[in-house]
């Protein structure tokens, strides 16, 4: 991603442990005096180069204002107090992902200036870039990529206009879902990429993950985690191992985050469930 210099007091939380490309993500608790007084001329030349959208939560932080600046600046129009969540994304990846999902040609996109925006979709989306840097990057690569990649789609969706537009794409045929999966399944304890799998299906990331869901109602990582907790069920069934080292050879981070995840999908505990196996 383009280098762009945070000159500004320090984020609590931001994306850059985590190193990630593309799309960026910094937090603060209170918003700094620096966003409230700050106009374009002030910025370096780097801000040019991004998408910004900034999330102000006001006195909840369940929901909130967003403005959506398409040369990073906020030009005087945060005057909420609360927290700030700011998202930026390059514009080259932005140019990739609207030439690859038929928005158009590189060069062409041009995103709107809105200011005290309300849109749920893209609240979320911050929300959850939020609770994975607090989390250290437990979902793994996949989850970052998808959540960068769906930000962009909605954004193209809903605030983008192109000068020349791309013809639509190829259908997304039933055997290269399958390929998909398949590859899903082989490397269930592997942290998987989105462009891996797009890849295998030889299509591009946006468009694998807009037409994945629409034939099985799920977006990749969704489905993959879905395939690891069935994976986690047949390994309890058995009942030779630790929860531990089921957790791991089912491709979760850790004991914890496979506990969370089974009992968000099934209802219950992965104890509950092998002492259920245990009792048929």
């Amino acid at each position: 991603m383009e280098n762009r210099v945070i000159n500004l007091q320090s984020p609590a939380l931001s994306s850059e442990k985590l190193r990630w490309e593309n799309v960026r993500f910094f937090y603060w608790p209170s918003v700094p005096p620096y966003f409230k007084d700050n106009d374009e001329a002030e910025l370096d030349d780097g801000s040019q180069k991004v998408v910004t959208i900034y999330g102000c939560s006001g006195r909840s932080a369940e929901s909130g204002e967003l403005h959506i600046c398409p040369h990073g600046y906020p030009n005087r129009l945060i005057q909420q107090e609360g927290s700030l969540f700011l998202i930026e994304i390059a514009s080259s990846f932005l140019d990739t992902m609207a030439y690859e999902s038929g928005f158009g040609q590189p060069g062409s996109i041009e995103i709107r200036h809105k200011a005290q925006v309300q849109d749920a979709k893209l609240w979320q989306l911050g929300s959850w870039m939020l609770e994975e840097i607090r989390s250290d990057g437990v979902h793994g690569t996949l989850y970052r990529d998808a959540l960068a990649t769906m930000t962009v789609l909605h954004l193209l969706q809903y605030y983008a206009v192109s000068s020349r537009p791309l013809a639509a794409l190829s259908r997304f045929t039933h055997q290269q879902i399958s390929e998909v999966i398949q590859y899903m399944r082989e490397h269930l304890d592997q942290d998987l990429a989105l462009t891996e799998l797009a890849s295998v299906a030889k299509v591009s990331s946006p468009h694998l993950i807009r037409l994945f869901k629409k034939q099985t109602g799920y977006t990749p990582h969704q489905y993959f985690i879905r395939m690891r907790v069935e994976r986690s069920k047949v390994l309890l069934q058995y009942g030779k191992e630790s929860l531990k080292t089921i957790a791991l050879q089912a491709g979760f981070a850790d004991q914890g985050h496979f506990t969370r995840l089974f009992k968000r999908l099934t209802g219950i505990t992965p104890m509950q469930y092998a002492n259920e196996c245990i009792s048929k």
